[in-house]
């Protein structure tokens, strides 16, 4: 999951250089030509990996339902509750970094069209961050159990939403800074959502639970860039500096404590025990 993931984050940071090197040339028209080819090859390279693949559906057992096995399953509401929050944070974040980093650079004292490239361009390192850290969360949720790296990730994602927008006009190195470590935490929980869900629910109702799962957390990432957009807006949009972006990326980062409350509840929750123990407990006995 964390290498799927992973592939998900890096495809979002060549999108972003491939945005930031076509604005200066050709504008807007040419980065959602070059950005569209995208769906494209990713469709002709699934079809080609999955064509001989076979489909397995789990049977069901006779008195399982829906309602018994994802929908009154604590364990998995918490985990569905905890993806939700984070997605709003994560998403949000996601579409808004890019502006904040051309308003950034503008606030340096950058030429507006150039700041407008570098923005995204920057933002795409962030999403490299987030590669790796897919990759290093699940081994280390392995390790040390679902829920523990979860509550370590989410908790540092929550405090650089409530910091970063305060960092315009700040440096730029500063700003960078915090953006990196934000995004490998703001991502770095979400394959093991992706995987705890998978252990709390019946395997027959696995595809559903996930299915659940995105519904509320994408919905909720739909959502959270235009709550940032109306906050920014009625603070007196970009041109306020800090006293718009500030609170703005504070929404994002009300949601990721939410999430923090969901996984602590989780952690606390016995049916979810096996969620807060890795490898390492196992083998202790």
């Amino acid at each position: 999951m964390g290498f799927f993931l992973g592939g998900h984050s890096l495809g979002l940071a060549l999108a972003l250089v491939l945005a930031g090197l076509a604005i200066p040339l050709g504008g807007y028209r040419l980065a959602f030509v070059l950005i569209g080819l995208g769906p494209v090859v990713g469709g002709a390279l699934a079809w080609l990996a999955l064509r001989r693949t076979p489909n397995v559906v789990t049977a069901r057992a006779h008195d399982e339902r829906f309602t018994g096995a994802v929908l009154t399953n604590r364990p998995a509401l918490l985990v569905i509750a905890g993806y939700t929050f984070h997605s709003w944070e994560l998403l949000g974040m996601w579409t808004w970094t890019p502006a904040f980093l051309a308003a950034c650079f503008v606030a340096a004292g950058t030429e507006a069209t150039r700041a407008a490239g570098l923005g995204p361009y920057l933002t795409s390192a962030f999403h490299v961050t987030g590669t790796v850290a897919s990759l290093v969360a699940g081994v280390l949720a392995d390790r040390w159990g679902r829920t523990p790296v979860i509550f370590a990730m989410a908790s540092l994602s929550a405090a650089c939403s409530l910091v970063f927008g305060w960092l315009i006009g700040g440096p730029i190195w500063v700003v960078v800074a915090i953006g990196l470590l934000y995004g490998f935490t703001a991502l770095g929980d979400s394959p093991i959502y992706s995987t705890a869900i998978t252990e709390v629910v019946a395997p027959a109702y696995r595809g559903a639970a996930l299915a659940l799962r995105s519904l509320a957390g994408y919905g909720a990432g739909a959502a959270a860039p235009l709550v940032f957009g109306a906050l920014l807006d009625a603070l007196g949009g970009s041109a306020a500096g800090g006293g718009a972006w500030g609170p703005a990326f504070g929404s994002l980062g009300l949601a990721g404590l939410v999430a923090v409350l969901a996984v602590v509840a989780l952690h606390l929750d016995p049916a979810a025990r096996e969620l807060t123990r890795g490898r390492r407990a196992l083998q202790r006995g």
